[in-house]
This record gives C-alpha cells, sequence and structure tokens, in this order.
C-alpha cells in the first residue's frame, strides 16, 4: 500500500549538557510535530502529559502533537522529528505508546542512525530513502508493541499452568517464542515485574489459599506449589508476605 512520504524535519544527536548548562528542568511545552528520541543511557528523566519516565538504555520516546513534555537533565539521545500528512500513517502511530523499551536496542539504534545520515546525506535519494525507512521503521514500532499483550497472555497461561514444576525462565520464553532478555523486558514494561517475580506471586498466593484452606502439611503444601524444599518455601513466604507459613497458618482463620 502506497504511503504519502513522512517529512523529516530534523535528525541527529542530542546531549543537554550542550543545550542547557546550569539547568535541572526544562520548560514544559506544547508538541508541535511528532518527536522519537532513542536513548542509549540511564540519565535523566522525562514528563509527557504528567507521567514521568525513568530515561534507561534501550527506550523510545515517541511524543505526538499536543503533547505537553519536559525532561529532568542531564539526558542525551538520538532524534527524529518529522510530520505526517497520510492519515492510514497517522492513525497507526496513535497506538505507539509515548514510552517504551524495544526487543532489540542495537538494531534499532542502527535502523535510527542510518535515517540520520541518510536525512543529512546531500544526495535527493538518499533524503527520500529516509523518509521511507522511516516509515517501516514506525510500522515496526507499532507491530512491536502489538505483540507485547499477547506474549504476556501467552507467558501468564504457561507459567499458570505449570508453577507447581521447576520451571525456568528460559523454559516460559521457549513457551512464547521470544528470547529471555526481551520477556523479561516486556513483564518488566507492562506488569512492572519480571517473569521470575511473577511465579513467585502465584506460588506464595497458591500456598495462601492451601494454608488457610486445608490441613495440608508445610511440605506437601511447598512441594505443591513448586518450591523444592519445606526450608526454601518458608523463607521465600517470609520475605513475600512477613510472617512464616506457619505463623500465617495460626492467625487466619480456616474456613473447613
Amino acid at each position: 500500500m502506497k504511503h504519502n512520504l513522512p517529512i523529516i524535519l530534523g535528525a541527529g544527536v542530542f546531549d543537554s549538557n550542550n543545550r542547557f548548562k546550569g539547568i535541572n528542568i526544562t520548560e514544559p511545552r506544547k508538541v508541535d510535530t511528532y518527536e522519537l528520541e532513542y536513548f542509549s543511557d540511564y540519565k535523566g528523566k522525562t514528563v509527557i502529559n504528567s507521567k514521568e519516565y525513568p530515561i534507561k538504555k534501550g527506550a523510545i520516546l515517541f511524543a505526538k502533537p499536543g503533547d505537553i513534555r519536559y525532561s529532568h537533565l542531564p539526558f542525551s539521545c538520538k532524534f527524529l522529528h518529522f510530520n505526517l500528512t497520510d492519515k492510514l500513517l497517522i492513525n497507526a502511530v496513535e497506538n505507539i505508546p509515548s514510552f517504551f523499551s524495544v526487543s532489540n536496542p542495537n538494531a534499532t539504534e542502527e535502523t535510527i542512525t542510518n535515517i540520520i545520515s541518510l536525512f543529512y546525506s546531500p544526495n535527493q535519494f538518499d533524503n527520500i530513502t529516509a523518509s521511507a525507512k522511516l516509515i517501516t521503521f514506525l510500522h515496526k514500532l507499532n507491530s512491536e508493541k502489538k505483540e507485547n499483550p499477547t506474549v504476556i497472555s501467552l507467558a501468564k497461561e504457561f507459567i499458570e499452568q505449570n508453577y507447581k514444576e521447576n520451571i525456568s525462565i528460559n523454559e516460559v520464553a521457549a513457551a512464547c517464542n521470544v528470547s529471555t532478555a526481551y520477556l523479561h523486558k516486556i513483564f518488566k514494561n507492562t506488569l512492572g515485574i519480571t517473569p521470575g517475580n511473577y511465579i513467585l506471586n502465584i506460588r506464595i498466593s497458591v500456598a495462601q489459599n492451601l494454608l488457610v484452606n486445608t490441613h495440608q502439611p508445610l511440605i506437601e503444601i511447598a512441594f505443591n506449589c513448586g518450591f523444592n524444599s519445606q526450608s526454601y518455601f518458608s523463607d521465600c513466604f517470609k520475605k513475600y508476605v512477613g510472617i512464616t507459613p506457619k505463623d500465617f497458618r495460626k492467625n487466619s482463620t480456616y474456613t473447613l
């Protein structure tokens, strides 16, 4: 399908130390164009529409016209500023979040660097190629963010069916056909916890139910919830809940 090409207005590398010396926070401003920034460091914070995002390596900021944004300095990034006139593209990029981490940071940075280089080329054909590559890049970002809920759902289903077993994060990732690093990243971005913590949450939740609603011995509950020993179960439970399984059971009301 043919699209009207994006109009790239600016591109390059930005370092706040060169632009805003002696300033800790920039003034809030209304975004007039599309602003895409790729971060390769962990410095600074950015705020879009009153929501604050700590800047981290491999993250992308995607601000849209009308957004209000400002930043806590210092930070550096590679950026692309552009306008869109194609309605299909405009509708598509609305699904791209304001801030997120990409699954392949190296490839993402290489793509943005290439677009920047083509944009500044004296060859007009290279300039057109930069805009064409930007379309492909935007479609990739849009598709990537749509995949996350499906991966999360598959991972949660696999964990909830296999939490009793000694499952590893590698096995969960393999069940979802993604890398372990990507699974970890989307869990953190989507749920705010790691896959390992999600597994532990499920096991502790089931254990609490068994402690309250059954007379099963602690060692039996430990094995039924995927822990390889009663002592490890007790340590994890106390760290998570604040008291031992024995005290939790004693302080709870049986429903039997």
